[in-house]
């Protein structure tokens, strides 16, 4: 998803894919753990949100260690569940 600041400061999310039924949304194009990652600090950027502690369970995760990887200034601390 993107989010940007609407004329009134709001934020506002657009989505790329909507899930109209549990396990059929759309395709995810060019999905990988780094682009979830830069993701997130888009959504932390418009949040203008400047630190974090980090969580992901599973696939989150491997979100999570990617957005460490790149980003470790920002992460405070980070936990994981179930990542093999």
């Amino acid at each position: 998803c993107q989010r940007r600041r609407d004329n009134a400061g709001e934020t506002v999310m657009e989505e790329k894919h909507v899930t109209s039924e549990r396990g059929k949304s759309r395709p995810y194009k060019d999905f990988s753990y780094y682009n979830a990652a830069e993701e997130l600090k888009d959504i932390l950027d418009v949040e203008d949100i400047k630190n974090v502690v980090l969580a992901g369970q599973s696939a989150g995760g491997f979100v999570a260690q990617s957005f460490y990887k790149k980003y470790a200034d920002m992460v405070e601390g980070i936990f994981t569940s179930r990542v093999k």
